[in-house]
């Protein structure tokens, strides 16, 4: 499997700090990635993890995780002075 384009846009409200909301959507991205074509938790018969190191629970790396496009709309939140809002849970 190969992405050849990844576009996200996300409305944080306003933006307090544009490089850590960055960070996080990226973070988040390349967590997502990661969850759906390499992690993989494997356990044996007595339900024990046998997937205990970064050698054998694989993490998206810099060849794995696309150039990401990022947008903002800043749409500010009514509900506080600053107009931020959390993330989506």
């Amino acid at each position: 499997m190969r992405i050849l384009n990844y576009v996200a846009l996300q409305d944080s409200g306003v933006l307090i700090n544009p490089m850590m909301v960055d960070g996080q959507v990226r973070g988040g991205i390349a967590h997502g990635i990661g969850n759906a074509i390499l992690e993989w938790m494997g356990y044996d018969d007595s339900a024990q993890p046998i997937t205990t190191t970064f050698a054998d629970y694989l993490l998206p790396g810099a060849m794995e995780v696309p150039d990401i496009e990022t947008l903002y709309k800043e749409t500010p939140s009514p509900l506080n002075p600053l107009g931020a809002k959390a993330p989506a849970r």
